[in-house]
């Protein structure tokens, strides 16, 4: 690789710092500006109640967010770590490649930093430390290579175990580093430091291991069982994924990949940059396979995308990485149109939408909390899902149990509910669902509904007095029990609060 001429290398490193400001600033105004979702108010929760582990995933945003929660808990203060992601990404991107060609790092880590998920990701959830900490744990390790240190390695492993810590995509990376280690040359150095990598690693998994064993095995149950329940083969789902891949690594990239698809062997082979090749290709290669019969969420392949570029570095000239950065460019502010319209429309125009009960309930939400103000007291409230409950307990910082079967995701509230403590009491349930009376009379002396109409959009309050418990236990929590804590029998347990506080089903 050689190095562009001066003047052109100055209008790159020009360019660079113009995104990386321009870029921050965006994400900071937008990380401001719009509303917390439902999912971030789910997380929000978790960083209300430090634990070594929850629910859906590893703890790492819990922890993170708790850290935040000492300081305040505006928007932008609780997104400031998706804020900073993509923008000390796009710094590492043009690192790992300075030393290789100058130009072409400034170009990469720019054409990285104008994409749409860099430049919309502002969202705190599990995927923000999963994404971070992966491209570092990568970044680590082609320095280790590179530089032959141990002390590389070491850290790659920390980043490594971090990333495990924060959702179990972290596995397509171990199986990244595997797959290289196996297929590429070896020696006792490399061999040596592979194996300081996996055990600095180790204690983060093993974190994760004692929490499950006291804890219902709740993440494999979630991420393994409960989730994947009757999928089969699906050519719509295969044509989402390849909608996902099109949109992720965009059209101009995607045809200079098959323009120079020759010299991918060879590159691969031979480039010190082939540690990115296997963490960017064996992550999607598994989607593509996984996608022919399963849902594949436009988040899941994230934390390898930083990989793409540097893979990307690779094989494109510095021409084609100017044109894939005008589209990149265009493609982006598209995007921010859309999202700027979205921000002034008036909230009645979003009624066409499917998302418009969820949207009235987070901006009218106050209007429904004051309405539930009189009973504060006489009622215990909760809601019939866990997002609504999430929203409120945001919003209100107080905790909003979840009343019912609810669904297989978003259960943390079982950790959070003990519904023994309110056996006797009152309960007010809100939901925007036209609530079934026969789902909450057994469990009542009686039951009440007063609807409320809000944005033309109506919710309800259904009252229920002196709760039942034995017969809640045995209509609802036997079958929550079924359906999302039945052990496996090969899976050893120490500990289960449910079976603990409810029996076992």
């Amino acid at each position: 690789m050689t190095n562009a001429p001066n003047d052109r290398l100055a209008f790159y490193r020009k360019l660079f710092y113009i995104t990386l400001f321009s870029t921050l600033i965006i994400k900071i105004i937008l990380a401001a500006t719009i509303p917390i979702t439902t999912d971030e108010a789910y997380y929000f929760q978790w960083g209300q109640n430090l634990s070594w582990g929850y629910y859906d995933h590893p703890p790492l945003v819990g922890w993170i967010l708790y850290v935040i929660l000492k300081f305040g808990d505006s928007p932008l203060l609780i997104r400031s770590p998706a804020v900073a992601m993509s923008t000390i990404i796009g710094v590492g991107i043009y690192l790992v490649m300075r030393s290789y060609d100058q130009a072409r790092a400034y170009l990469v880590a720019v054409l990285y930093m104008l994409s749409p998920i860099a430049v919309l990701g502002i969202l705190i959830t599990t995927d923000g430390p999963l994404i971070i900490f992966s491209f570092l744990s990568g970044a680590f390790l082609f320095k280790a290579l590179r530089d032959n240190s141990l002390n590389f390695y070491f850290w790659s492993g920390v980043c490594l175990g971090l990333a495990f810590l924060s959702k179990y995509f972290a596995v397509l990376l171990i199986g990244s580093y595997l797959a290289y280690y196996f297929l590429s040359d070896r020696n006792r150095d490399k061999t040596r430091g592979f194996a300081l990598l996996f055990l600095a690693s180790l204690p983060f998994g093993l974190i994760n291991l004692y929490w499950n064993y006291t804890h219902c095995w709740d993440n494999v149950l979630f991420n393994v069982l409960n989730r994947n329940h009757g999928i089969d083969f699906s050519l719509h789902k295969f044509l989402m994924w390849v909608g996902i891949v099109v949109y992720l690594v965009t059209p101009p990239l995607l045809y200079y990949l098959v323009r120079h698809r020759k010299e991918w062997a060879e590159r691969v082979r031979t480039s010190n940059f082939k540690i990115f090749a296997y963490s960017a290709i064996i992550p999607f290669g598994f989607f593509t396979i996984l996608g022919t019969f399963k849902d594949i969420g436009l988040h899941w392949p994230l934390s390898f995308y930083g990989f793409v570029f540097l893979f990307l570095a690779i094989y494109l000239t510095n021409k084609e990485l100017v044109t894939a950065t005008k589209f990149m460019a265009y493609f982006t502010a598209f995007h921010l149109v859309l999202v700027t319209i979205g921000l002034v429309m008036p909230l009645r125009d979003w009624d066409f939408t499917k998302y418009y009960d969820s949207i009235v309930f987070t901006e009218r939400n106050n209007v429904l909390w004051n309405d539930m103000k009189p009973y504060a007291g006489r009622y215990v409230y909760a809601t019939d899902r866990y997002s609504t409950s999430s929203i409120f307990s945001y919003l209100h910082n107080t905790h909003v149990m979840v009343f019912g079967g609810g669904d297989y995701h978003g259960r943390e509230d079982d950790i959070l509910t003990d519904f023994r403590k309110y056996a006797g009491k009152n309960i007010l349930t809100v939901t925007n669902n036209v609530p079934p009376i026969g789902n909450y009379t057994p469990y009542f002396k009686s039951v009440r509904v007063e609807k409320i109409m809000l944005e033309g959009t109506p919710f309800y309050m259904v009252f229920g007095k002196d709760f039942n418990y034995q017969s809640y236990r045995k209509g609802i929590l036997k079958k929550v029990m079924e359906d999302y804590y039945k052990i496996p029998a090969w899976l050893p347990c120490k500990r289960c609060y449910m079976y603990e506080r409810y029996g076992k089903p």
